[in-house]
């Protein structure tokens, strides 16, 4: 089943076109009952189709796997690999300060899980490098935070195959209300 293909049809100004701004509403009451989904870890080289594929039997089933975890955009709501976190933070953290890539300079410093001291102004990258009064305070650099962040998105759930077509249903009925 094609994700849009459940999608009501309406005529706008004599053209007939799918109504894609409609929304489910029933997805967030599924993720809180632990038995209807299994956690899955997303690894490198892991695509929407591929797990769909390999949970479902169908890559054409991509959006169950978007929509169950509730990820709007695949750019940002996904985990990249490792190349393609250095071209983000390349773009997000552009240029170098005092010789050092800023992506690589020091965004906060943490003790025990606990931000102690945080980089507040860019404009300080080049005097931020001396650790705050806090004694085991550790550095933490832009590219770190992010691959922490990124790291998170890993994490996922994947409905059980034996409620699919459930689900399936569900969501074509609430689509069209």
């Amino acid at each position: 089943m094609s994700y849009f293909s459940k999608f009501p049809l309406l005529d706008y100004d004599g053209t007939v076109i799918r109504d894609i701004l409609r929304r489910s509403y029933f997805v967030s009451d599924y993720k809180n009952y632990v038995d209807l989904y299994r956690p899955y870890t997303i690894n490198d080289g892991d695509t929407p189709e591929s797990i769909a594929l390999a949970q479902y039997g169908s890559a054409n089933l991509w959006w169950i796997v978007f929509m169950f975890n509730e990820i709007h955009d695949a750019y940002n709501e996904w985990p990249k690999d490792e190349p393609a976190l250095i071209e983000f933070c390349a773009r997000k953290y552009p240029g170098e300060t005092a010789g050092v890539l800023n992506y690589d300079r020091i965004f906060y410093y943490e003790k025990d899980g606990i931000v102690v001291s945080e980089m507040n102004d860019p404009v300080d990258w080049a005097l931020w490098d001396s650790p705050p009064e806090v004694v085991g305070a550790l550095p933490v650099t832009f590219y770190e935070y992010e691959r922490l962040e990124n790291e998170k998105l890993r994490y996922i759930k994947l409905i059980r195959q034996e409620l699919l077509q459930e689900f399936i249903s569900q969501f074509s009925q609430t689509i069209k209300k």
